[in-house]
């Protein structure tokens, strides 16, 4: 893909182009709607907000990089949030934490062997976030700790398929905060959620843990 004919952050033009139906972008990553700052420009340490008040999707192809300091998905009430990491090479790295439904709906799907890095990874934190890693070569990996319905209320599922792999060094909770829903699916051969700690199924919320097809969790512990 070669340059695309508008900068991401001329809003006036931002403006023209999204009337016209047409999205915004850099290179292989696009933009469109309330994503901010200019997500081809951040570093880890900038946060990145896909869906701050209103509504953002951010795409990440051809083997393209984005880096920031947390990623957010969805952060005010309202407001959503939708990333895709697709293909070989494709990759969104987060220095610290990357949180989906804030007080928003967030969304991320990896697929087709694009890769997904954070430190911890908050699915759900008080209203609704969902994670998709679906194929072989997909990937999440969490260097800490990984919660799926993590805040008061907040509704989080992942689900891992047809190779897909997720992986954090610490402990991964389901339904972690208090009256929180947590949904986790490992379908199909090769699909997989290594934990280094503890798993800990509904710890303050209603959890639920499926494997079906093949698909493996490797952990020290559940509970």
């Amino acid at each position: 893909m070669g340059p695309c004919p508008f900068m991401v952050w001329l809003r006036r033009v931002v403006v023209v182009v999204a009337l016209q139906g047409a999205a915004v972008c850099q290179a292989s990553v696009v933009v469109t709607g309330d994503v901010s700052p200019d997500p081809t420009t951040t570093t880890l340490f900038d946060n990145l907000y896909i869906g701050f008040t209103g509504h953002g999707t951010l795409t990440i192809d051809d083997g393209s990089t984005v880096q920031s300091a947390n990623g957010y998905l969805g952060y005010w009430s309202d407001s959503t949030g939708h990333v895709t990491v697709d293909g070989v090479g494709s990759t969104w790295i987060n220095n610290t934490e990357l949180f989906l439904g804030g007080f928003g709906d967030g969304t991320l799907v990896v697929t087709g062997g694009g890769a997904v890095g954070s430190t911890l990874g908050f699915i759900g934190v008080g209203s609704t976030g969902r994670v998709t890693v679906d194929g072989h070569g997909s990937s999440w990996t969490n260097t800490w700790d990984l919660l799926v319905g993590d805040g008061a209320g907040g509704e989080g599922t992942l689900e891992i398929t047809s190779g897909g792999e997720v992986s954090n060094s610490g402990e991964g909770f389901v339904a972690y905060g208090p009256d929180s829903i947590g949904v986790v699916t490992i379908d199909g051969v090769g699909s997989t959620w290594t934990n280094d700690g503890a798993v800990f199924i509904g710890r303050r919320g209603d959890g639920t843990l499926e494997i079906t097809g093949g698909g493996k969790l490797s952990n020290r512990e559940a509970q």
